[in-house]
């Protein structure tokens, strides 16, 4: 026989079970090893919420993760108020063995079980505790069926509540309360908003009392501001002023130390001048001098004076002029004697006419 994927089946020996087939080939050896058949019930949600019961007959059974959408659950409350619980079971089954022998009807059983689990945890909560409590209807379903991998070779994989709602009676019955706390509340709320806008117009009327009690406050600050700091422009335009003439007395005091320093430098400069053309015009004077006596010692010479009498003949000058710049007058002794004769005296008489000594 051929087993196709993802189903399994069990075989039986004689009546009792003998081994698992997988998806694949087997060779059964028929009529002492026989297929295990079942026969499972369950009632499922149809598309208009209706529940429908469903019967599973075969000897194959799928083993993937398959869906479980049973019909919404109808349960009291602790405050005996009925609501409607719907969830969807994800399941897988690992133990066909367990699946098919440990228990005579799994889908009923594991249906049974759901059910219960919903009612006792619903019968310990409140309508306002059950709305708003997903969590605890879940965490309840899962611990019922903790043990169930042990016992019937299935596991819960996933389980997703979709909602929980009351009743339709009790559904109107909140409705209108609820419609009624709103209508309260926006009456609540409107007397609430007339008398905040009288109190805000009356805030509004003190606010602007204060704000002109304020501005005039404020005006007669600024005017005694304005008044202080009149002075203070009188009193800073008076430093200012004394400032200007101090500096300006610093500026003309330094203007007169640069020019006299300007003054005294050129004076210097003008000494120095001078010195230097004095000292220029005594050495041209010499240069002169030595010209003019070079000339007269060569016209002397070629007048026959000797060296001699051209010797005393300078120091007669000399004596001469030293003579003629003293306050006192004379006239050397002995001239003719030093000269010779009167002719020669004659000569270098005509020769200095002709040559005068500078002095």
């Amino acid at each position: 026989m051929i087993v196709k994927a993802p189903t399994a089946a069990h075989t039986l020996w004689l009546g009792e079970p003998l081994r698992l087939l997988t998806p694949g080939l087997y060779f059964v050896r028929w009529p002492l090893e026989t297929l295990h058949r079942y026969s499972w019930a369950r009632t499922e949600e149809a598309r208009d919420g209706r529940g429908i019961p469903r019967r599973y007959k075969g000897s194959r059974v799928c083993v993937s993760e398959a869906v479980y959408d049973p019909p919404a659950y109808k349960v009291v409350t602790s405050d005996r108020l009925t609501i409607h619980i719907n969830i969807v079971v994800h399941y897988k089954i690992e133990d066909l063995k367990k699946a098919f022998f440990n228990v005579k009807d799994l889908f009923a059983s594991v249906e049974t079980r759901l059910q219960t689990a919903i009612w006792n945890m619903a019968s310990e909560m409140t309508l306002d505790e059950a709305m708003v409590g997903k969590v605890r209807f879940y965490e309840a379903i899962m611990n019922e069926f903790r043990d169930c991998k042990e016992q019937w070779g299935l596991r819960i994989t996933r389980l997703d509540i979709q909602d929980v709602k009351p009743n339709s009676s009790i559904m109107k019955v909140t409705q209108d309360t609820i419609a009624r706390q709103l209508k309260e509340d926006a009456e609540f709320a409107r007397k609430q908003k007339f008398h905040s806008g009288e109190m805000a117009e009356l805030a509004m009327t003190l606010e602007t009392e204060k704000l002109k009690l304020d501005a005039t406050a404020l005006r007669k600050e600024m005017a005694r501001s304005s008044e202080a700091k009149f002075d203070m422009s009188n009193m800073k335009h008076e430093e200012d002023l004394a400032m200007v003439k101090l500096k300006a007395g610093q500026a003309r005091t330094m203007h007169e130390n640069e020019l006299t320093s300007a003054i005294q430098e050129m004076e210097n400069i003008r000494i120095i001048n001078r010195a230097k053309a004095d000292s220029e015009a005594e050495r041209m004077k010499s240069e002169a001098e030595a010209a003019g006596a070079g000339a007269r010692v060569k016209s002397m010479m070629d007048a026959g004076l000797d060296k001699a009498s051209f010797t005393n003949y300078i120091k007669w000058q000399q004596i001469g002029r030293m003579a003629e710049s003293g306050s006192v007058q004379f006239m050397p002794q002995g001239a003719l004697d030093l000269l010779g004769s009167m002719k020669l005296y004659r000569n270098v008489a005509d020769t200095s006419r002709e040559h005068p000594v500078h002095g």
